[in-house]
């Protein structure tokens, strides 16, 4: 079961360990920037993909109190990269996206954390076409799409 650490926003999952399931803090490359508007994110490798889990804060609110679509968009692209990152085919920062679409499926609530599930539907030389989803528990609330352009070969 997933317990939220108060401490820095962390994630943890219930167990002797901690951080079991082979979640991890996604390394920061830099300590200004837009990455730095997003809460920690924790994130794992699975088999053809990726996820990325996070807890939102009351910043992550639109006015009328739920998940504010900016919010959910620029967590869903910031996501692109991980399927290529986490299995060793792009450095941290390796990629560009070319394209992203979004839709929104359901409203999201501010106090349950976000899971990103992703899948690299193609990998080619210097491009990869990444599909996913963020889910707060087992409501889909958005499903996405991108086209990312490799600038650094692993």
């Amino acid at each position: 079961m997933m317990m939220l650490d108060d401490a820095g926003g962390r994630l943890a999952d219930d167990g002797p360990n901690g951080m079991d399931g082979g979640w991890r803090p996604l390394d920061s490359v830099r300590q200004t920037g837009f990455e730095n508007a997003l809460p920690p994110l924790d994130v794992r490798p699975v088999p053809g993909g990726a996820e990325m889990r996070t807890r939102p804060h009351a910043g992550c609110a639109n006015v009328m109190g739920s998940l504010h679509g900016g919010f959910l968009s620029a967590l869903a692209e910031q996501s692109l990269f991980l399927p290529l990152y986490l299995h060793g085919r792009c450095s941290r920062g390796g990629i560009v996206v070319i394209d992203f679409s979004l839709s929104f499926l359901a409203s999201g609530d501010i106090a349950t954390p976000i899971v990103a599930r992703l899948e690299l539907l193609r990998e080619t030389g210097r491009m990869a076409f990444v599909r996913g989803t963020l889910w707060q528990g087992d409501v889909a609330i958005t499903a996405y799409s991108g086209t990312v352009r490799k600038l650094d070969k692993r």
